[in-house]
């Protein structure tokens, strides 16, 4: 999963002597805006965090994803578990906003070829309908 670092907060905290829910409850009190990344070998999660409180969360185990509530609830989890890193960035909640609503998405077109797509003629065409998103290369 790509997305902007901002600024460090903590950086490769092991799972083996953090306890998450601390942490977030220390955020919390703090009114954070930025995510909480959470790392273990083939698994990533992402809780993102505006004002304090999680507002969304994507978790990806090899090719599958989840995301909302449920992903939260097992990132929860998983983050009690040895041999992983947590690493806390800080974000304008703006930027938050916009990252969380990205997990939201719904792909209108997938997999096109560039032998047969005009990437201007596809941006002319999203911009003609008012569309709000982003394209994925």
């Amino acid at each position: 999963m790509i997305f902007p670092k901002g600024e460090v907060v903590h950086k490769h905290l092991s799972t083996s002597y953090t306890n998450l829910n601390g942490l977030l409850l220390s955020l919390k009190s703090e009114d954070f805006s930025g995510y909480v990344k959470i790392g273990f070998l083939d698994y990533e999660a992402l809780l993102f965090m505006d004002s304090g409180d999680i507002i969304n969360a994507i978790e990806q185990m090899g090719d599958r994803k989840r995301i909302g509530q449920r992903a939260i609830t097992n990132i929860i989890s998983k983050a009690k578990e040895q041999d992983g890193v947590i690493s806390v960035y800080h974000l304008s909640p703006e930027m938050v906003t916009v990252l969380a609503s990205t997990l939201k998405r719904e792909i209108l077109y997938k997999d096109l070829s560039t032998d047969f797509t005009s990437l201007q003629r596809l941006i002319d065409r999203l911009s003609g309908q008012r569309h709000t998103g982003y394209i994925e290369i």
